[in-house]
């Protein structure tokens, strides 16, 4: 059985410049390799014709995978054209936003969000940066929210829909 946990520490390549040899360096790039000698992996996502490398402080395992690729392979599973996947924990100081137009994705990141309001901030400006329109996007939130702060969500985009993790 796979086993999803979070890690901040991935990036997304096309397939067509992806190359084993290049892994290391564009990780060392981003995250301070040299805290952790912890291994690169990557997992292709063919439907976005890429490749996500990632890396965890303590190794899983084999069967542990990153908790954003089960949101990238889900999200060509949504029928909406502009859809937006977001995971919230009010526990955690990082959500994890996940934006396609179509069938092409936009970005896959992991922010700092202080409380939901932060997260709000982020998907909209993801949605202004990319000319979206937000009144025809929809929201999956995978998490728990306060139906307070989903109201204030509801205000800006076309639905939300709130899921358990």
């Amino acid at each position: 059985m796979v086993k999803y946990k979070p890690t901040t520490r991935f990036t997304m390549v096309p397939l067509e410049l992806s190359n084993n040899n290049v892994h290391h360096i564009i990780m060392d790039e981003l995250f301070d390799s040299d805290k952790d000698q912890a291994q690169i992996k990557s997992l292709d996502i063919p439907h976005y014709n890429t490749k996500i490398l990632y890396s965890f402080l303590k190794d899983g395992g084999n069967k542990v995978l990153p908790t954003i690729y089960k949101y990238l392979i889900t999200l060509p599973t949504l029928r909406d054209y502009n859809k937006v996947i977001l995971e919230y924990n009010l526990l955690k100081d990082t959500s994890l936003i996940v934006v396609a137009e179509g069938d092409k994705l936009l970005i896959a990141n992991s922010y700092k969000t202080i409380n939901f309001a932060t997260a709000i901030y982020y998907i909209l400006e993801i949605l202004n940066k990319s000319q979206m329109n937000p009144k025809q996007t929809n929201v999956n939130i995978y998490g728990s929210v306060h139906p307070f702060d989903l109201k204030k969500l509801e205000k800006f985009v076309r639905r939300v829909r709130v899921s358990p993790i």
